[in-house]
């Protein structure tokens, strides 16, 4: 079974839940795509303010990403 992420959303829509568990090869190079009513929501790992990475090295704090925009899925 693959690994867990705790995932921590900001911004996108509201019918979206803030905090998701996704697996760890959902997302690669910070970026994040969330299938949500016919399209997808992209979303970007934040940077933290001391030039880190946000959420904890232990996984316990929750990572968090920032909507960026919206693609609808190719019919």
């Amino acid at each position: 079974m693959e690994e867990l992420i705790n995932v921590s959303l900001e911004g996108g829509p509201e019918s979206i839940p803030r905090t998701v568990s996704v697996e760890r090869s959902k997302f690669q190079d910070g970026k994040l795509k969330i299938e949500h009513l016919g399209g997808y929501e992209h979303f970007e790992r934040a940077v933290s303010g001391e030039g880190g990475v946000s959420g904890g090295p232990d996984g316990a704090l929750p990572e968090i990403f920032r909507w960026t925009l919206r693609t609808k899925i190719a019919e």
